[in-house]
């Protein structure tokens, strides 16, 4: 009982399954996985730093970009990110752009760290970075500062810090990560740097207005500021939908099942990066939605 209608039951269920069906696939021929990777990080290379360029554009041209694909989607929560000065992209919320800054940070690192040692990880660095920093995310700053940790996390690559570090200190002059800044004080002086997530579910637990059952969900609606903020996590949100039964079993598949993978490889720097991205997606509500999120993830 997930109140979503035939459609909506049928567009979450594609959502869920399609996924799982990805990550059980296997590559026997290294050559041609090497070419498919190769193909789709030169895709995700061009359309992340054309991100990059568009917000650099919004600084200079206020906000001209993101007023342009805040008014094409037409969302209520894109002309709330537009108001607070973070930036919108074709790729609509500042949080999904933060996230697809990671993915593309990390799709350079595995092709860096399994595929190629030529390849350069400088660009990708100063670009994930930026564009983080234009969308506000104070999760994606520091998931992106402990991937590059984890990146040099050696001495020959330690030689590059000193770099890293100038260039950090150019693009805070800029005032790259003011909105950050200022978007982290304000959690601090509140109290809560979740922007009132972990408040609200709190309130939602504390009020006993909502139940979470084992074998399955609520029929309610998710609707209003203060359901959806506490709804926000992808786990609270499944065992408020789905159930808690479920919650367990979809975890396992998609989160388990994968770190279990990387220890028996016993490649613990990938493995870090994965659980780093584990993070990113259960911040906010990215793996819940009934449209891509859980491809993409």
């Amino acid at each position: 009982r997930i109140g979503l209608g035939l459609q909506g039951n049928f567009n979450a269920i594609v959502a869920i399954l399609a996924p799982i069906i990805v990550l059980s696939l296997t590559f026997e021929n290294y050559t041609g996985f090497d070419r498919i990777y190769s193909r789709m990080l030169a895709i995700v290379n061009v359309s992340t730093i054309f991100i990059v360029l568009c917000g650099l554009v919004d600084v200079v041209s206020n906000y001209a970009v993101s007023k342009f694909f805040t008014n094409l989607y037409d969302v209520s929560s894109l002309y709330s990110m537009l108001n607070s000065g973070r930036i919108v992209s074709y790729f609509g919320h500042s949080l999904l752009t933060a996230e697809m800054m990671l993915i593309y940070y990390f799709l350079n690192f595995m092709k860096w760290n399994c595929i190629s040692k030529d390849h350069n990880m400088v660009i990708p660095i100063i670009v994930s970075v930026v564009g983080i920093g234009l969308t506000g995310s104070k999760t994606g700053v520091v998931l992106i500062l402990l991937m590059i940790f984890i990146t040099f996390f050696n001495f020959r690559m330690m030689k590059y810090i000193p770099i890293l570090l100038f260039a950090g200190i150019i693009l805070y002059r800029f005032g790259i990560f003011n909105l950050v800044s200022e978007r982290f004080l304000y959690g601090i002086s509140t109290g809560d740097l979740s922007t009132g997530r972990n408040t609200m579910i709190l309130d939602l637990f504390e009020s006993g207005k909502y139940q979470f059952h084992v074998f399955y969900g609520n029929s309610v609606p998710i609707i209003g500021d203060a359901l959806v903020a506490a709804t926000e996590y992808p786990i609270i949100r499944w065992a408020f939908r789905y159930g808690i039964c479920f919650t367990v079993l979809i975890s396992i598949v998609i989160f388990l099942r994968p770190i279990i993978r990387f220890i028996k490889g016993k490649n613990f720097r990938v493995l870090l990066m994965v659980l780093i991205f584990i993070i990113d997606v259960n911040s906010y509500s990215t793996l819940t939605t009934t449209t891509d999120g859980m491809l993409i993830y």
